[in-house]
This record gives C-alpha cells, sequence and structure tokens, in this order.
C-alpha cells in the first residue's frame, strides 16, 4: 500500500465516523424535539396555586446563603487536595509500592 492509497483509506475511514456522527447528532435532537413539544403545548395551561394554604415564601437570602456555602465547601475542598497533592514526596510514595 502506497502513500496514497493509505491517505485516501484514512480520509475516507474520516469522512465515515464524521458522518455517523452527523448522524448520531441528528437523530439526538429529533429525539429532544419529539420528547420536549407535548410540553411546550401543555405548561402555558398549567394553573400553579400561587394562593395555596402549603405555600411557602422562600427569600432570595436563602439561596444566596446556599451558594455561598457550596462555593466555600468546593473551594476548601480543592485547596486541601490540591496542597495534599503537591506535598507529597513521590520517592516515600514509591518506596511502599
Amino acid at each position: 500500500m502506497n502513500v496514497e492509497e493509505y491517505l485516501a483509506k484514512l480520509n475516507r475511514s474520516r469522512s465515515e465516523s464524521h458522518f455517523s456522527h452527523f448522524q448520531l447528532q441528528r437523530l439526538t435532537a429529533t429525539h429532544h424535539d419529539l420528547e420536549t413539544d407535548p410540553f411546550n403545548y401543555v405548561v402555558p395551561y398549567w394553573r400553579f396555586p400561587e394562593n395555596d394554604t402549603y405555600r411557602v415564601a422562600i427569600d432570595w437570602k436563602v439561596f444566596l446563603l446556599a451558594g455561598r456555602l457550596t462555593f466555600t465547601f468546593v473551594l476548601l475542598t480543592i485547596t486541601f487536595r490540591t496542597l495534599k497533592t503537591v506535598l507529597i514526596n513521590p520517592a516515600e510514595t514509591l518506596k511502599y509500592e
């Protein structure tokens, strides 16, 4: 097999894989459309109980507090893991393996 045949075969396989990838994307988009279209017709007619007896009003500050706590927890976790990884001595680690 010479170089030209190899390149032709390589390009043909790439184009086929791209084609199948685009088919998969089209199939996924079609599935999503079929799945969501019925809800687009139904949702505007739903009446959410705005004056319901058991309705609970949650202030925006609660969501802000939850977001800050989550961000702080994630930041501390990443910082701790990063420092732990940086401070590891590879020689000590490999000695016990």
